[in-house]
């Protein structure tokens, strides 16, 4: 399935049942405001032709994008030029991102040859550090403020 966006298309090689299930549980969890184990759950109880192995990758990267939405988010508005107002582009940003950054190796393919990296995302953490966790920036402050500056990854 190929995602296209103002500066970069990108060409995602996973079944196409997959894609569409973890783009409907995105939008359930982000747009409609639902919460991810209980959107998980439904999406893995409605595929019920998934083998395991794709039913482990789906709930993986759905998890994986709940937990570092805002390091995501911040990407996809920054170099994909996508905000949140248009729910079906920023699902689509959240997914890619997510594919690109995976946790564990998800085989794709991009046609315009980017990849993103620790260090594409180094420059938006140096202006936000508490993109590196993903969480709000007040919240940032407040830890530093009563236990000093997060070194390490949480």
């Amino acid at each position: 399935m190929t995602f296209a966006f103002k500066s970069e298309s990108f060409e995602v090689k996973l079944p196409n049942a997959l894609i569409k299930g973890v783009l409907n549980c995105l939008d359930s969890i982000f747009v409609q405001g639902n919460f991810a184990d209980k959107a998980v759950a439904h999406m893995l109880k409605e595929q019920k032709a998934w083998g395991s192995r794709d039913r482990k990758t789906a709930a993986n990267l759905v998890y994986s994008i709940v937990r570092k939405h805002l390091l995501f988010k911040a990407f996809a508005q920054s170099v994909l030029d996508v905000s949140d107002e248009n729910p079906e582009d920023y699902i689509s940003a959240l997914f890619v991102t997510g594919v690109l950054h995976a946790d564990t190796s998800i085989e794709w393919i991009s046609a315009s040859g980017f990849a993103l990296k620790e260090s594409d995302t180094s420059e938006l953490i140096l202006q936000h550090p508490a993109l590196r966790y993903s969480i709000q920036d007040w919240i940032y402050s407040v830890i530093q403020k009563d236990w000093g500056v997060l070194s390490d990854p949480l």
